[in-house]
């Protein structure tokens, strides 16, 4: 026979005392009282148990799910800048792609010119400082709606969301850029990265990331051909002029 006991409520709690004291009353023999009152005392403590263990299990699932969520948003960060990793930005920004079709955006593609000389000539740990500077500078620098992430060695991809005016684009390319001018790193030696950037358009360069991604690394490596530390935008190859 298969029983089930549920947690008990002050309605189970009044069933027992009131079993416990007509069970008593009742009784005219006085030594089947002890017995009684077992039997009752039973009743009870196994309504107590069976409440506690559904507390337990709550506590127990409540805790999983907090330590899962923080296991998923370590999954997702890049560990030296805590921006997002290369597989949770692409999918932040193919996530944006699908569910705003009708909106403008910007995907900026960024490599830090000459890397490999500030880690051969400065050490890896130096180069570590760069990347995590530059990181929580270039989230600062940005909107908090916009996705900013490193994707691999010194190459950060920012997408800004919702740019409602063509005039924008090359402002934002700019600011970018100069971005860059002002930032340095070093306690004792200041140096001042510089950095290439391609851009690309959304939807006009392309309607999925693969297609924008793409676009944006073109003109990336267009701006490293003509000397590297500047601005492209593709399709025109806007090579925008500085100050």
């Amino acid at each position: 026979m298969n029983c089930f006991f549920s947690p008990m409520g002050i309605n189970d709690w009044r069933f027992y005392v009131g079993v416990r004291e007509e069970f008593l009353a009742n009784s005219r023999n006085e030594y089947l009282v002890p017995v009684r009152k077992t039997i009752v005392g039973i009743l009870l403590t196994v309504g107590l148990f069976s409440g506690l263990l559904l507390i337990t299990n709550f506590i127990n699932k409540y805790f999983y799910n907090e330590h899962k969520k923080v296991l998923e948003e370590k999954a997702s960060k890049d560990l030296l800048t805590d921006l997002s990793n290369k597989t949770a930005t692409e999918y932040l920004i193919k996530d944006y792609i699908e569910t705003h079709p009708d909106s403008q955006g910007l995907l900026f593609v960024l490599d830090v010119d000459n890397f490999k000389k500030i880690n051969d000539t400065q050490g890896h740990a130096f180069g570590d400082e760069v990347l995590r500077k530059l990181g929580t500078r270039l989230r600062g620098e940005c909107r908090i709606t916009d996705i900013v992430g490193r994707t691999g060695g010194d190459e950060f991809i920012i997408f800004m969301k919702d740019i409602k005016e063509e005039s924008i684009f090359i402002k934002e390319a700019q600011r970018l850029h100069r971005f860059f001018g002002d930032f340095q790193v070093g306690e004792y030696v200041k140096y001042s990265p510089a950095a290439s950037i391609g851009v690309a358009v959304y939807p006009r360069d392309g309607r999925t990331f693969e297609e924008l991604y793409k676009a944006a690394d073109s003109a990336l490596y267009s701006v490293k051909r003509n000397g590297k530390n500047g601005v492209a935008f593709y399709e025109t190859k806007m090579n925008v002029k500085m100050e």
